[in-house]
């Protein structure tokens, strides 16, 4: 059974048998994870076989989209290259021009510094991605290990990385760096390691805005309930650490731009992207649940919901750790408030607890059709995302 007691329970060590075992599973786990990254290259290995046309990849006009390299610089991925090799612009944008002041420099900087090396960014991009992305499945072994058994914790990091939001893991996108660095920071404050917890989520504050408040919101719950319950003040150094991510990248624009809001208003200018205390989340609801299959993107999104209803219908069964909680309600709150992120795929892909808590509901005869469910959408959003024009971005 799983452990009721939440997070404050003193940390229990795995019986030897569990640990004997632990090499083997994470083992066939990365086999699992390389199949799913597979998948994904063969879908767009069709994509490119079929040498579709008109505007695709979130381009207005339509232009030649043709090789892996070319799909592989689609969408924001492109955004991500432009800012590792030129960085980051001294001045505010024009209205209507897009910036990097609006992309978070942690995976940037470590694809410019593979690049340092004389290697080629988009190739450093794509292996960053990888490497990253097995590090997050194994993290969110770990983190089911916390408060469920083994078999649950396995089926947990299937459902992530067979996820269809899953499929950027294969791209020049900052999710793996991201998820890997929140399931390090939630695992170690499980443990009670409060100054590493408070470092993994300064670093992934530096990957994304969302992660950066999300993370800097759990720590800040777990050392409240650690002071309160067992007075363990160290517990001070996970808050106090984990915003230093998001600060310090806004203090460094300001003083680059000379202007405070210098990320919220790239975002506007470039994006149209802005906080609407959630009208644009109620209206993509109610035009989903009245027209669900008007479009290619209104079905995405009927199912990106559905899927988050479900996960949060386990989650609060599951009785999660309070920090968790106050993790995906801060994430979710965001992706409610914004107009533009919306239900993608890869929104619910940050949120790692959902994935726990919907491996301990589902019974283990059915892990097998899910996750094989999980697979076939995800190969599919692979061909949508780089072949349907008109589609919301990944």
């Amino acid at each position: 059974m799983i452990r009721r007691r939440l997070w404050l329970l003193p940390v229990t060590h795995q019986p030897p048998v569990v640990q004997r075992r632990a090499v083997p599973t994470a083992v066939a786990l990365l086999g699992a994870y390389a199949l799913s990254r597979l998948m994904v290259f063969a879908a767009m290995a069709v994509v490119n076989t079929l040498q579709l046309g008109g505007a695709r990849c979130g381009d207005a006009v339509a232009r030649p989209i043709v090789g892996f390299e070319a799909l592989a610089r689609c969408w924001d991925s492109q955004w991500f290259l432009t800012t590792a090799q030129q960085w980051y612009p001294a001045g505010l944008p024009a209205p209507g021009e897009q910036s990097t002041l609006a992309f978070f420099p942690g995976y940037p900087a470590l694809i410019a510094g593979g690049s340092a090396l004389g290697l080629p960014p988009l190739a450093v991009a794509v292996t960053l991605s990888l490497l990253f992305g097995a590090l997050a499945t194994l993290g969110v072994w770990q983190l089911a290990l916390c408060v469920a058994p083994p078999d649950v914790a396995v089926r947990a990091a299937l459902l992530f990385c067979f996820f269809p939001g899953a499929l950027v893991l294969s791209w020049a996108y900052s999710e793996a760096l991201s998820t890997a660095l929140v399931a390090a920071c939630l695992v170690l404050l499980h443990r009670h390691r409060w100054m590493a917890a408070g470092v993994a989520g300064a670093a992934a504050g530096a990957t994304r805005l969302d992660v950066g408040l999300g993370v800097t919101v759990a720590a800040a719950c777990a050392a409240v309930l650690a002071i309160r319950r067992d007075g363990e003040w160290r517990a001070v150094w996970a808050a106090v650490l984990a915003p230093l991510g998001v600060v310090g990248f806004w203090l460094f624009l300001w003083w680059r731009t000379g202007s405070p809001r210098a990320w919220t208003i790239a975002q506007d200018r470039g994006w149209d992207q802005h906080m609407d205390a959630g009208s644009h989340a109620l209206r993509t609801v109610w035009r989903v649940l009245s027209h669900p299959v008007s479009s290619p993107t209104s079905v995405l999104q009927l199912l990106t919901l559905l899927l988050l209803v479900a996960a949060l219908v386990c989650f609060w069964q599951l009785r999660a750790p309070a920090p968790w909680i106050a993790y995906t309600a801060a994430m979710i709150l965001v992706l409610m408030v914004s107009n533009q992120v919306g239900f993608r795929p890869r929104a619910l892909l940050l949120l790692l607890p959902l994935f726990v808590a919907g491996a301990w509901r589902l019974p283990a005869a059915a892990a097998p059709w899910v996750v094989g469910g999980f697979a076939v959408l995800q190969t599919l959003a692979v061909v949508m995302y780089l072949g349907v024009p008109l589609i919301i971005p990944p």
